[in-house]
C-alpha cells in the first residue's frame, strides 16, 4: 500500500502493510512456504513497478505465489510496468 505502507512495516496485516510490491516479494523468499501457497494481498491502487518474480522455496507448482488485488472489482487494482513483459 504505497500511501499508507512503510518497507519497514512487517507486512503480517492490513494494519502493517509494506509500500513496495518488490518487499513484499523480497520478504516472502526469506521462508520456506513448505507446500503452501504464498498469497501477497494488494490494496487499492496504480503500482508502477518493474516486478521480477522470485523462486519460493517450498512452492509447490506454478500458480502457488499469488498477487492478489481487489477480488470486488478487477479494475481498482493496476499493475504498470515501463518494460515490455506483463503479468496476466
Amino acid at each position: 500500500n504505497a500511501s499508507t505502507g512503510s518497507d519497514s512495516n512487517n507486512g503480517l496485516s492490513s494494519g502493517q502493510p509494506f509500500a513496495t510490491i518488490a518487499k513484499s516479494l523480497t520478504v516472502v523468499t526469506t521462508i520456506d512456504a513448505n507446500g503452501k501457497i504464498a498469497d501477497i494481498q494488494l490494496a487499492d491502487g496504480t503500482y508502477n513497478t518493474n516486478l521480477v518474480l522470485p523462486n519460493v522455496v517450498g512452492i509447490a507448482k506454478p500458480g502457488d505465489l499469488i498477487l492478489q488485488g481487489n477480488t470486488g472489482d478487477a479494475t481498482a487494482v493496476t499493475i504498470s510496468s515501463s518494460s515490455a513483459r506483463t503479468i496476466d
